[in-house]
């Protein structure tokens, strides 16, 4: 699963993909990470467009997070997930439309501000020694 967005991991939060999780009752969990090194975010609010394979909006999805992140290394990082039967197909790729958040202590367009960036995931290969 990809994420889409122009602004270079450098950035002052970062979103990262880091599992999508087997599907439950016909629901994916799909988990986050968040850091933020320097500033302190609360009220996160991503919301995002999920795309097919072939390029095709299927769906829309909103991940919030209310609790405190960030400001130091000890509190930089926090995870949240989003469950959706959209997030369970193979090939997507997810579009951030709209980001806010409290940063520092006022709210914050994270899109207009290009304070949000994306890491994107990439798993290593395990191999079995026989």
């Amino acid at each position: 699963m990809l994420l889409s967005h122009a602004q270079p991991a450098e950035a002052e939060i970062t979103i990262q993909h880091l599992n999508t999780a087997s599907p439950h009752q016909g629901y994916c969990p799909v988990h986050f990470a968040f850091q933020s090194p320097s500033e302190t975010v609360s009220k996160l609010r991503i919301s995002f467009d999920v795309l097919d394979a072939k390029g095709t909006r299927i769906g829309s999805e909103t991940l919030t997070f209310d609790e405190k992140f960030g400001g130091t290394r000890a509190d930089e990082g926090a995870e949240a997930s989003v469950e959706s039967r959209t997030l369970c197909a193979s090939g997507l790729r997810l579009v951030i439309t709209s980001a806010t958040a409290v940063v520092g202590g006022r709210q914050t367009d994270l899109l207009k501000s290009n304070l949000l960036g994306v890491r994107q995931f990439k798993p290593f290969e395990i191999q079995l020694r026989k």
